[in-house]
């Protein structure tokens, strides 16, 4: 009985091994109000011709609606700022001055569901040029975590009428 139980846990041991098991790294829940965007920029950028092109064409108001509303209420921070529960918003807009110039777009880099758009340039003309051509492209990616989480709270606020209704 000795030798069947030892070899029992011998398999049980080699079989619980996995070759490339990848380990899933805990990311905490993004928070924010709906169309609410973190913009991480220098005070000094956004004082200037970048920051007028963030809230030009990002910030734009919404056509069509009787009253001015812009399509997202920018909050700006610092990037030193830019740390621990800050990093939780759900959608971000992060401007840096770098050599390299270009226009990157991260899917949950800090918390889960999470959008971050990193603008690079090296100098102030190329940051709102980048700006400027991708406007479009940066509300289009957006707006669409946006809806997710404004459909996946109307799907929350059905369940618990749901629940209501069951236990009247």
């Amino acid at each position: 009985m000795k030798p069947f139980i030892t070899i029992i846990i011998t398999i049980t041991i080699l079989f619980s091994c996995k070759e490339g098991a990848t380990k899933k790294v805990y990311k905490p829940e993004s928070s924010g109000n709906i169309n609410n965007l973190l913009v991480v920029v220098d005070n000094d950028l956004w004082n200037t011709t970048v920051g007028d092109a963030i809230r030009t064409h990002i910030g734009a108001e919404v056509y069509g609606l009787p009253q001015v509303e812009p399509q997202f209420d920018l909050r700006q921070v610092p990037p030193i700022v830019f740390s621990d529960f800050v990093r939780m918003n759900r959608i971000v807009l992060k401007i840096q001055r770098a050599e390299e110039s270009g226009i990157k777009f991260y899917t949950d880099p800090y918390a889960t569901p999470q959008k971050m758009i990193l603008v690079s340039g090296s100098t102030q003309q190329i940051l709102k040029e980048l700006i400027e051509q991708n406007a479009p492209k940066i509300i289009q990616a957006l707006k669409k975590v946006e809806l997710k989480e404004i459909k996946s709270n109307e799907k929350v606020i059905l369940e618990n009428m749901m629940f209501i209704q069951k236990n009247d």
